[in-house]
């Protein structure tokens, strides 16, 4: 599905990125895990086409990234960004059909096609109730979850998210997860997600990546990353590794 060949990236005399490598399969929930500054913002960037590499490229199901057309690219992958959306004048329904632009053409009013999928998709995020609302009136959660059916809207294959859950409280974090989490298994969609909770990310993810200094320190499955000794050398704190009581995958508790 997407595979990243060693990229690395730097602004003026500061590295950024070294040599990141990693490939990741269709259908799978991936987290960038990592401390403030190692990198993992700018690696969303290069992920989506946004900013070049200075060395080394990103090929999504075999074509590098920046050889799509836009159009074409915003039918393959949808970014979240950490602020989500602003708070704009123009209603719920308007936003998510925002997302429908890559299967338009230019001046072209919606199609009944694009409609349909944005009704659905109003239903499946719990919107349809805020549709004629605009997002300056919304609570933080209510405009990232208005941001999640935005992406929808593109129907991508890849799923790119930068920190969305950074300002929500914790109810808001886990519903915006789950309906993550139910996009991802109904149709096969591919999720990349920069995460600062290392608890979240161990329970809604297939493999993680850690990031140190720039640089990939792990990539692998749940066990392979959540260690007591990889935790201590990237975040500078010891702690302890307990399974999930229901769940059974590994979580992080401060010693």
């Amino acid at each position: 599905m997407l595979s990243v060949e060693g990229l690395s990236k730097r602004y003026g005399e500061q590295v950024v990125l070294q040599d990141i490598q990693f490939e990741v399969g269709r259908g799978v929930f991936l987290s960038i895990l990592g401390p403030n500054g190692c990198g993992k913002s700018t690696l969303i960037r290069l992920l989506a086409g946004i900013e070049r590499p200075d060395t080394g490229q990103v090929r999504l199901e075999g074509k590098p990234v920046l050889a799509y057309r836009r159009k074409e690219l915003a039918r393959k992958v949808a970014v979240v960004r950490q602020e989500g959306l602003p708070p704009l004048p123009f209603s719920v329904q308007e936003v998510v059909m925002m997302g429908r632009f890559a299967y338009q053409r230019w001046l072209q009013s919606p199609t009944p096609e694009d409609e349909r999928v944005v009704e659905q998709i109003l239903e499946q995020t719990g919107l349809i109730h805020l549709r004629h609302k605009p997002l300056e009136q919304l609570s933080g959660g209510e405009r990232q979850r208005a941001a999640i059916a935005q992406a929808m809207a593109q129907q991508p294959r890849l799923l790119l998210l930068d920190e969305p859950t950074t300002f929500l409280d914790i109810g808001y974090q886990i519903a915006l997860l789950n309906l993550i989490r139910q996009w991802q298994t109904g149709c096969g969609l591919t999720v990349i997600a920069v995460l600062h909770d290392l608890n979240l990310a161990a329970l809604y993810s297939q493999q993680l990546i850690l990031m140190h200094q720039g640089r990939v320190r792990c990539f692998g499955s749940l066990q392979e990353v959540l260690t007591e000794p990889l935790i201590r050398e990237v975040y500078g704190t010891s702690p302890i590794i307990l399974p999930h009581p229901r769940k059974g995958v590994p979580q992080v508790l401060l010693a």
